[in-house]
Formats: structure tokens, sequence, C-alpha cells
């Protein structure tokens, strides 16, 4: 049997569990199925993943970091997260992903080069229709100046 992956969360909460119960009476709890708000992401684990990993083992999932580039798994949406919170990953992109939700996955290197290309040429589009007043104020500012 392989084991479990469990989030960083999960894996901190199960550690602190163990240090007051037995893992048998863990197993029980998460059978009857009451955890309250404070142990709500064990509650995302089935009956199987529970028991392998407090008798087999678990790796813990690797967190997404800002910086990253990531692919949305609902829809078109690629890009950075440039902001994590206590629940939240923020993305360069508009979508706010909870960071138990797996709706997210690391964007290919074919796929972070696409994007770079399409965003160059939305900026160039932007650009080319700036007037030359636009583009001067644009070019002092990017120099640090305050007009």
């Amino acid at each position: 049997m392989n084991k479990v992956k469990l989030t960083q969360e999960q894996a901190t909460i199960l550690e602190s569990l163990l240090t007051d119960y037995e893992a048998d009476q863990i197993v029980r709890q998460h059978i009857i199925g009451k955890w309250g708000d404070k142990y709500y992401s064990l509650a995302k684990l089935n009956n199987d993943e529970m028991i392998r990993a407090l008798y087999i083992g678990y790796e813990v999932e690797q967190g997404y970091e800002v910086g990253d580039w990531i692919k949305s798994k609902l829809g078109k949406g690629i890009g950075k997260i440039i902001d994590i919170d206590d629940a939240w990953y923020w993305t360069d992109f508009g979508l706010a992903v909870p960071k138990e939700d797996d709706v997210i996955r690391y964007a290919t290197d074919e796929e972070i080069a696409k994007e770079k290309q399409r965003r160059d040429e939305k900026l160039d589009k932007i650009l080319l229709e700036l007037t030359d007043y636009e583009r001067e104020r644009l070019t002092v500012k990017l120099a640090g100046g305050n007009e």
C-alpha cells in the first residue's frame, strides 16, 4: 500500500493529535465524523486514507509559493501566484484559490512560454495605441519621475 498525501495543515493536525491520542482513538473519531472546525481539514480524508496515514505513513504535499506559475483546472487561466495568506492563493490573472481546493496545478514550460508570449503581444498592442504624450508620461513614470 502507498503512503497517503496530506496537506501541510492535515499533517500538522495529525501530528498534534498523536501527541495526545493513540492511532486507534483517532480512527474511531474519524469514523464517527465529528471533527469540529479546528480539525476540518481531516474531515476531507476518507476512512481508508486516515488509516493508511496513521499506520503506513504519509507524505506532505508541497504547497505553492509566490512566483510559481500555475494553471487553473477550471478554465484557461495561467499565471503566477502573487500572494498567499492563511487560506488562499492569489494569482495575477484574477483567480483566488482556497488552499484546500484542488483546482490549480503547476503550469508546464510550454504553457508558461505561450502565456508570456500572449502577455507580450497584449502589451505591444496597448503600447502601440498610446499617444506620444502618453508614451512620454509612461517613460517618465518608469524612470521613477513624478509627472
